[in-house]
């Protein structure tokens, strides 16, 4: 595919409700905030990029988000916050529980697509330079079914498919081998898309690389 082809891409972002924060993070709700409307604000910024996809039961975010998020279409699906009460139960026992909230977010965005080039990015990546992301979205374009890891090459920051029906959401821990397994195909990518930021190590070391800027929001709270 050139480099000339055209947008098209819908990006469905999963965000938790920020009132709770990031656990591994131990961010509070402004700062959860801030780093998801960064990156919100970056992935619309990207060419290729014509519709977002908000998965949250966080009011304020979505409100936010389409309040501040222009360069996109900006549309918010709502995060269901309960299960019924036996598949709580039966999720209660195992340890995978946010994980399968996850997914269950993600495939709830993915619903509501109707066809075309789709990607999933997490609502963590504060520091994503658009241009970097349109370069992995004409890479995608001719892939069925892609998969970006993070830097260190354990999560994944960022699903891809032709079609939303090829794209399996398998995100938690180890997820990028379970989705290479599950028939992704491994994408190149520049740093600032694979610096996630799930704990504050992670987010001192993108606010402190020479070759990464955070956005407005998140640097404002991060000095």
């Amino acid at each position: 595919m050139s480099a000339a082809a055209p947008a098209g891409w819908t990006v469905v972002v999963p965000v938790k409700h920020t009132s709770h924060g990031e656990s591994r993070l131990r961010a509070d709700a402004q700062l959860a905030r801030a780093i998801a409307l960064d990156t919100l604000e970056r992935i619309a910024a990207a060419r290729r990029v014509e519709r977002i996809v908000l998965v949250t039961s966080d009011a304020a975010l979505a409100d936010a988000a389409r309040e501040q998020i222009t360069s996109a279409a900006v549309d918010v699906v709502a995060e269901e916050t309960a299960a019924p009460e036996s598949v709580r139960t039966a999720r209660a026992d195992r340890a995978d529980a946010v994980e399968h909230a996850l997914n269950d977010a993600v495939r709830a965005g993915l619903n509501s697509v109707g066809g075309g080039f789709v990607a999933v990015i997490h609502a963590d990546l504060p520091a994503l330079h658009p241009d970097d992301l349109d370069a992995a979205l004409l890479l995608a374009a001719d892939i069925p079914y892609g998969a970006v890891s993070d830097s260190e090459g354990v999560g994944t920051v960022m699903l891809t498919a032709q079609h939303p029906h090829a794209l399996q959401p398998s995100f938690g821990h180890d997820s990028f081998a379970r989705h290479l397994a599950a028939g992704a195909t491994p994408l190149a990518a520049a740093p600032s898309l694979r610096r996630d930021v799930d704990t504050p190590v992670q987010l001192n070391a993108a606010r402190d690389a020479p070759e990464l800027t955070l956005g407005p929001r998140t640097r404002a709270l991060t000095g």
